[in-house]
């Protein structure tokens, strides 16, 4: 199912990204050697079955856009996540900041998901990355481990009692 509500969590409005965010979208899209060459700016703004495309804001604005494909369609199965960071700052206060509000931003972020993806008895949530350090804090500060190419985080489905049924 696309995107089609708004969430909020922790001081966070995680938020369907639509054609209007097209223009930040091509912009930090050109602006990453990862995904530059290989990634169109409607990737992240793409909403179909299974696929979800969301733009994750704070009280300063755009943290980045989150992308959440399911190989089991409305329940069950796997969920690849993308992420599309902002560019990084030249400044060192600028890019601290930055880091800072990027990494709240996954912890509480990722602590979210995971249960609204227990509730949809998702079973695992991977990604693939060649970025050193987005792969040491992934696995170091939230729970990925290392699959062959994939950095996959194991998610119990939730107890019947625990999801209200």
């Amino acid at each position: 199912m696309p995107a089609l509500a708004t969430f909020t969590f922790q001081g966070y409005t995680l938020r369907p990204a639509r054609q209007t965010d097209y223009e930040l979208a091509r912009a930090w899209t050109l602006a990453d050697p990862d995904h530059r060459d290989t990634t169109q700016p409607d990737f992240w703004l793409d909403q179909k079955f299974a696929t979800e495309s969301y733009l994750l804001l704070d009280k300063w604005g755009p943290v980045f856009f989150f992308k959440l494909v399911r190989d089991g369609g409305m329940k069950g199965g796997e969920a690849e996540i993308h992420i599309q960071f902002p560019p990084v700052p030249q400044t060192g206060e600028a890019r601290a900041e930055q880091n800072s509000r990027t990494i709240n931003a996954l912890i509480q972020g990722m602590t979210w998901i995971e249960r609204i993806l227990s509730l949809r008895l998702v079973s695992a949530l991977f990604f693939t990355s060649r970025n050193p350090g987005l792969i040491r804090f992934c696995v170091k500060r939230l729970g990925f481990v290392r699959e062959g190419e994939r950095l996959v985080r194991r998610i119990e489905a939730m107890e019947p009692a625990r999801r209200g049924g």
